[in-house]
């Protein structure tokens, strides 16, 4: 697990899974309710605080994705996990809980408007170090995208740790960051100094993950459909998403009827 706002806190003074709060824990715990997962789960944080790739130089899968891989870590990755091809290849994934696409964050005081905008000025551009938001750019040779890498490879200070340094430097200014909308969305609307400019990426898909062959997936799929029929994911999303700077339009695209994985928060399930 990953703590980011709004989809995990974890609670001081607390312990078990009453110690995690947020968008993730209450969305399984609607699942244990409708028992489309084990209802002695026991959460806990990923180790490396890393959604999921592979290391060429000790040639395995880390983070929540390689823990999943090995059944006696974890049974389940619940978060903001985005499906990819590669990572298909080694989990299995539910169905997709919500679609999103990357997005620039940016202070107001910069007026920029357009992707055009930022490139145009002496501003730094940067993305989370090693994240799925810079491969997503690399991989875009048209442009404005291979302008886009062009200046961020420029700047050795480009880049930072974590979504929630991104927002920090954001927030002081001279600064825009590319971020995953979900994320986005949530901090622009907290922080009013912040706006999201829309990069017209791809749209990309949120589900969980759990290891190959895992007997929890057509229960988990057949929950969180009826959570997406019966409007109770949307009720979540509009609970956790609430936040006082309410302007603009969402850049988030929630799925309200078909089959629908953060760099955000996650939890890893273990049945015990």
């Amino acid at each position: 697990m990953i703590q980011t706002e709004p989809y995990l806190e974890v609670r001081k003074g607390k312990t078990g899974n009453s110690k995690f709060g947020g968008f993730i824990p209450a969305f399984l715990r609607d699942l244990k309710d409708r028992k489309a997962i084990p209802a002695n789960y026991q959460m806990q944080l990923a180790k490396d605080g890393r959604y999921g790739y592979y290391d060429n130089d000790k040639g395995r899968w880390m983070g929540m994705i390689g823990e999943v891989m090995k059944t006696s870590v974890a049974d389940l990755a619940a978060g903001g996990i985005q499906v990819t091809a590669t990572r298909s290849n080694v989990v299995d994934f539910s169905i997709v809980w919500a679609n999103a696409t990357f997005v620039l964050v940016t202070h107001v005081d910069n007026g920029f408007d357009t992707v055009q905008d930022v490139l145009d000025s002496p501003h730094s551009l940067g993305g989370i170090d090693g994240g799925s938001s810079l491969q997503a750019i690399s991989r875009e040779f048209k442009e404005p995208f291979s302008s886009m890498w062009s200046k961020i490879e420029s700047d050795p200070n480009a880049n930072v740790a974590t979504a929630k340094a991104g927002i920090a430097r954001a927030r002081k200014g001279n600064y825009t960051v590319v971020l995953e909308s979900l994320y986005a969305d949530y901090m622009v609307h907290k922080h009013c100094e912040l706006k999201t400019i829309d990069m017209k990426l791809s749209v990309h898909s949120y589900a969980f993950a759990m290891t190959k062959g895992s007997a929890l997936k057509p229960e988990l799929d057949r929950g969180i459909q009826e959570m997406i029929n019966d409007g109770s994911l949307d009720k979540l999303r509009r609970k956790y998403w609430k936040v006082p700077c309410v302007s603009g339009q969402s850049a988030v695209i929630w799925s309200p009827a078909v089959v629908v994985a953060f760099v955000v928060s996650a939890l890893l399930l273990r049945s015990s």
